[in-house]
């Protein structure tokens, strides 16, 4: 019964449940059966062959269960060292409960008739697991491989090899059992349980870290852009206060001319005093005080680089939206077209017309950001993906934009067209 298809097709069922309950899909749902039913067919083939030219060996059976996972490489979106993981943590977890199950059907039936109650535990256990582990577990799984994207592919090794030593130490057709033969593998498989709940630990800590990081670095920013707005505010404030002092001094004169009909000399003063004495009003590019200080901080220092900057904004005072996120989303975004200007090389053609057009639009109940930048791809760049000059730290300004987003259900998008970047976010905003 080494090669009944019956396990198998459980061991598929149990599969396919656990990547659509955890991976993101693609392709048209035509692809999707049409690959799996060619998967399937594959499988059992492989089972029929093997079992008609009489060959009874284990690592030939795992070959054959290969093209089960072959879907999960072509049907969903996630990365190679993702997928990795992803299977060979599903592979270890239905060998395992094929082997609990193996081990009690052999124990209840004392080795007769042990198959046709394993394919019912089986069953029946594989249909609570899956209850189990949406209910509970998948939340979680999905974090562990959302941050094994960001770190080091080398983790994906783990489940790779804690499913050989399951395999190996604890097959699931062994039918010479005994009690300290099960516990060693449920101690077994406890253990590896434990390990990966250390490496999510590991991980989320990384991850909260570099959140922490960021959000420390996006603070500074923003508290040394407010305090040069709050200065040159004071500045400001300053000079009008003795431009209305010495204004007092200037109607009397404009008085005592007008009262001697000196209507010439009137005149002349007034020329120059509006020729030598008026101020341009300090530049304004928005009611909300805080994010007028990071864009305004901003744009002057593009302007200091020779970046020509065009803004339609209208963001009021009450955007009902936290501060630290408004900071944080308008000054990563301005800060990487500021980048992408300076990444483009002077002998380029597109260097003379260097430039960021912002539009912000504060609407009763979403907020639509819009920034297009003048861009040069990388000679290593591929279409989809925009690489940061900052090394190491690359990606995480977007990856704090992408999470302010999302946590006011919102959208994001970044896009190329022709020489031209395009940032676009819509925020949902709470209500009144």
């Amino acid at each position: 019964m080494l090669f009944s298809p019956i396990i198998p097709v459980i061991t598929f069922a149990l599969q396919t449940v656990f990547e659509y309950a955890t991976l993101t899909k693609r392709r048209s749902i035509l692809e999707h059966v049409l690959v799996r039913v060619l998967a399937l067919c594959a499988a059992l083939g492989s089972f029929f062959l093997m079992r008609r030219l009489g060959i009874r060996t284990v690592s030939l059976y795992y070959l054959c269960t290969i093209p089960v996972f072959i879907p999960c490489a072509v049907l969903f979106t996630e990365t190679v060292a993702q997928k990795v993981f992803f299977c060979f943590t599903s592979w270890g977890v239905t060998t395992f409960l094929s082997s609990v199950c193996n081990y009690l059907a052999v124990w209840v039936t004392h080795g007769r008739a042990a198959y046709p109650l394993r394919y019912v535990l089986y069953a029946s256990v594989s249909a609570l697991v899956i209850a189990f582990y949406c209910r509970f577990i998948r939340v979680g799984y999905r974090k562990l491989l959302s941050y094994l994207a960001k770190g080091n592919p080398a983790f994906a090794a783990f489940p790779v090899l804690a499913f050989v030593l399951l395999s190996l130490i604890f097959t699931p057709f062994e039918t010479a059992l005994t009690p300290v033969k099960f516990l060693e593998m449920l101690l077994f498989e406890g253990y590896t349980i434990f390990s990966y709940y250390l490496m999510a630990s590991h991980f989320t800590a990384i991850h909260n870290r570099s959140q922490y990081e960021t959000r420390l670095e996006n603070a500074e920013r923003i508290v040394s852009l407010q305090k040069k707005y709050y200065t040159e505010m004071e500045k400001g404030i300053v000079a009008q206060g003795k431009l209305m002092h010495d204004t007092r001094h200037q109607y009397v004169v404009l008085s005592t001319l007008a009262q001697s009909g000196d209507y010439a000399t009137l005149g002349e003063y007034l020329d120059r005093l509006l020729g030598d004495g008026f101020v341009a009003p300090q530049k304004r590019y928005c009611a909300n005080p805080v994010a007028n200080a990071v864009i305004g901080g901003y744009i002057e220092i593009a302007e200091t680089r020779g970046i020509t900057v065009a803004t339609d904004i209208d963001l009021p005072v009450d955007i009902r939206i936290d501060e630290y996120e408004l900071c944080a989303l308008l000054g990563n975004a301005i800060e990487n077209a500021i980048e992408a200007c300076q990444r483009i090389p002077p002998e380029s053609e597109r260097y003379p017309g260097k430039r960021i057009d912002i539009r912000v639009r504060g609407e009763p109940s979403r907020l639509v950001i819009r920034i297009e930048n003048s861009f040069q791809p990388l000679p290593g760049d591929r279409e989809g993906l925009f690489p940061s000059s900052k090394g190491a730290r690359s990606g995480i300004g977007l990856e704090s934009m992408r999470t302010i987003v999302e946590n006011h259900r919102g959208a994001l998008n970044c896009e190329r067209k022709g020489d031209t970047f395009v940032f676009s976010a819509v925020l949902g905003l709470e209500s009144l």
